[in-house]
């Protein structure tokens, strides 16, 4: 039989049961992914035309310039969840 469709899932302690050895997963799609993460998948897609590192250190300047226009009382177009904002907002003040 062939396999039509395939789950990737990240095990993690199971913090309901006593059992070392109990697991919970959580499909990849819930992970958390980091800058970095991105930048390289993007590079890796082959849509960029940067190295990973160089898009890592623009996106980190971009973070850095917002959270100074929100102290300034700027409010951003782009559409950012607002707990990056209160993050953003919180590491320039």
């Amino acid at each position: 039989m062939a396999v039509l469709h395939t789950i990737k899932a990240w095990l993690y302690d199971n913090p309901l049961t006593a059992d070392q050895n109990d697991y919970a997963a959580r499909v990849s799609a819930e992970r958390s992914l980091t800058v970095r993460e991105i930048c390289e998948s993007a590079v890796a897609r082959g849509g960029a035309d940067i190295n990973a590192s160089a898009m890592e250190h623009a996106v980190e300047l971009f973070h850095k310039e917002m959270g100074y226009r929100l102290c300034d009382g700027g409010q951003p177009a782009c559409r950012l969840p607002w707990s990056l904002l209160r993050k953003l907002h919180t590491l320039n003040t």
